[in-house]
């Protein structure tokens, strides 16, 4: 209006404004003040078309600046909503990956698998919780420097960039890992992943699957067995009460008595081997556990058995069943065959925690000669005895049940006082199976 006609443009300024109000203004307001706008503009051309009659182009240029600042308005507002609504979505977009991410670290975090990621300069890039308890060794886990054995796979991978076998490693007794390989590479960094295994769960998982197809097997084999082996029995012992049997013969009657309690033997071991209930096990004071089982075993017999405890309260996690049925037969087996002290048959019995694996320990110490040196990596395989009324399956027995608590048993033909002695390595009360 001051410029004394709309020719010169200036009302063309306004669609700045505009634009702006059709940006941050919604609906009815960003339309009133477009309305407004135009109502001025035409106001303006028309006041300048009074005071200048001979001027047309005013009222013509208003209109046209009107409609501009409607379709200004109006598409600065529908751009302004589509903005938005791709502001939202990729917001939405973005907690979602934020939410994957979380629960990736946490599925990382919790999981038992341990995870370890190393770039090409052998730099830890991630590692979760599992990696860190099955790495560590007698001192936390910081570099894969502290284990050799890992290290020099590393350092091939390293040279050579191929990506080495999965292998299986001792960190110390009753503590194997096993190990696969990844790559991670991409076009800015070259890395390995390391999926990482506690062995001895593995190893249990497997020995449940054969011992449930080979429990079912054998105890179905052992009921057939034990119908004929009743009949073959009692007709020896009615053979024996005969008066009609030649004293030479006494001796083959021996022989079948003998041999039909030792097939016997081997059935009750198979049966209570396949009717074995899967492991429950629970924190036990292995000080308080042996007192009460040495009161309960010397009850109604005359061996000496003594207890030697380096603590006063060692804890373990095992099933109390399996426990008991391992050192009863540990204990018979060191009576059985350890020397006798005149009429008293001896055992010592000493329990204490491992220095470099952190482990609890019983030992089960006998008096006898021990187990000979080329017979040792054979005495846990079943049925394999050096006896004649054996069966084979006592040690064998120990040996399945300590892994299936995530134990272990082992054998030292001479312990420093030189004598015989059976170790079982228990799984610590604060491990979980």
């Amino acid at each position: 209006y001051s410029s004394s006609s709309a020719s010169v443009g200036l009302g063309y300024l306004l669609l700045i404004p505009m634009a702006i109000s059709g940006t941050f203004l919604k609906g009815q307001a960003n339309i009133g003040l477009a309305a407004f706008a135009s109502i001025l503009i035409l106001t303006a051309g028309v006041l300048n078309s009074i005071h200048n009659p001979y001027s047309s182009s005013s009222i013509f240029t208003a209109g046209i600046t009107g409609v501009l600042l409607f379709v200004t308005a109006l598409a600065f507002n529908i751009l302004s909503q589509r903005i938005k609504a791709s502001e939202s979505q990729i917001q939405k977009q973005r907690d979602h990956a934020n939410y994957l991410q979380r629960i990736g670290q946490r599925i990382v975090e919790t999981i038992h698998t341990g995870i370890v990621v190393i770039d090409d300069e052998l730099n830890i890039q991630l590692i979760n919780n599992a990696a860190k308890d099955l790495l560590s060794h007698q001192v936390p886990f910081h570099s894969i420097r502290q284990i050799t054995d890992l290290h020099k796979l590393l350092t091939q991978w390293q040279t050579t960039f191929v990506l080495p076998r999965t292998t299986t490693l001792n960190l110390g007794v009753n503590h194997d890992i096993k190990i696969s390989f990844t790559n991670l590479a991409d076009t800015n960094q070259t890395s390995i992943m390391l999926l990482i295994e506690d062995e001895r769960e593995i190893n249990q998982e497997a020995q449940q699957l054969k011992l449930a197809s080979l429990g079912r097997l054998t105890a179905s084999i052992a009921h057939e067995i034990r119908n004929p082996l009743g009949a073959i029995s009692h007709a020896g012992q009615l053979m024996d009460e005969s008066d009609h049997i030649h004293p030479g013969d006494q001796e083959l009657l021996k022989m079948i008595h003998i041999n039909s309690k030792r097939i016997d033997q081997i059935i009750n071991n198979i049966l209570q081997f396949s009717r074995r209930k899967s492991a429950v096990p629970e924190a036990i004071n292995v000080c308080l556990w042996l007192e009460k089982f040495r009161a309960d075993y010397l009850l109604h017999r005359t061996d000496d058995i003594s207890l030697e405890f380096q603590k006063k309260n060692i804890y373990c996690r095992m099933d109390p069943s399996h426990l008991q049925q391992i050192v009863s037969n540990l204990v018979d087996n060191g009576l059985k065959h350890g020397n006798t002290t005149g009429n008293q048959r001896r055992i010592t019995i000493t329990a204490n925690i491992d220095p470099a694996s952190k482990s609890p320990f019983i030992d089960i110490i006998d008096e006898g000669k021990g187990v000979q040196v080329e017979d040792i990596d054979k005495i846990f395989e079943p049925f394999y005895t050096t006896k004649k009324t054996g069966s084979g399956l006592g040690l064998y027995l120990c040996k399945e049940l300590c892994h299936a608590n995530q134990a272990d048993i082992v054998y030292f033909n001479k312990t420093a006082i030189q004598k015989s002695c059976f170790r079982l390595i228990l799984c610590h009360a604060q491990q979980s199976n």
